[in-house]
C-alpha cells in the first residue's frame, strides 16, 4: 500500500523543488513589499498632513510668542527707564511691537480650525487683553518717575 501511494505523487527532481522554494520567497518578499509600499504611503499623507496641517499654526505661535516676549522686554526696559526721550523711543518700539502682535494674531485666526485649536485662541487673545491692561497701567506708574518706582518694579513682576 505504501508503494502505490508513493507512485501517485510523483517526485519533484531538485530543480523543480528549489525553483518552487524560490517562488515561494519571491512571492512571500513581494507581498511584504507591497504591504510596506502602502504603509509608506499612509506614513507619507500623514507626514504631508502634519507638515500642511499643523506646522504653520506651530509657526505662527512661536511668532506670537516672540512677540509677547518682545512686549514684556520692552515693558521692563520702560519701567528701568529714567530718561523721558528713551522712554519716548521705547514707546514707538512698543507701538510697533504691538502691532506686529496684533498682525500675528490675525494670521493665526486665519490657521485656526479645530475646536481645542479656536479654544487655545480665545485663551491667547485674553492673556494678551490682560496684559495690555497691565502695560497701561505700568506705562503710568513709570511715567510717576522714582516716587512710583518700587510699585512701577512690583507691577511690572506680575505680583
Amino acid at each position: 500500500m505504501s508503494n502505490s501511494n508513493a507512485r501517485a505523487v510523483p517526485r519533484l527532481g531538485v530543480t523543480v523543488t528549489l525553483s518552487l522554494a524560490f517562488a515561494a520567497i519571491l512571492a512571500i518578499a513581494l507581498t511584504m513589499g507591497g504591504l510596506a509600499l502602502m504603509q509608506m504611503r499612509l506614513m507619507n499623507e500623514k507626514t504631508e498632513e502634519l507638515a500642511n496641517r499643523y506646522l504653520p499654526s506651530a509657526h505662527q505661535l512661536a511668532l506670537i510668542n516672540a512677540a509677547i516676549n518682545v512686549n514684556r522686554r520692552l515693558d521692563l526696559m520702560h519701567t528701568l527707564e529714567v530718561d523721558d526721550k528713551a522712554m519716548a523711543v521705547l514707546e514707538v518700539d512698543m507701538t510697533q511691537n504691538a502691532s506686529n502682535l496684533k498682525r500675528e494674531l490675525q494670521e493665526f485666526e486665519t490657521l485656526v480650525k479645530t475646536a481645542p485649536e479656536k479654544a487655545s485662541l480665545a485663551e491667547l487673545q485674553l492673556v494678551i487683553q490682560s496684559n495690555e491692561a497691565v502695560r497701561d497701567k505700568l506705562h503710568l506708574l513709570s511715567r510717576a518717575g522714582t516716587a512710583r518706582f518700587e510699585e512701577a518694579r512690583t507691577y511690572s513682576n506680575r505680583d
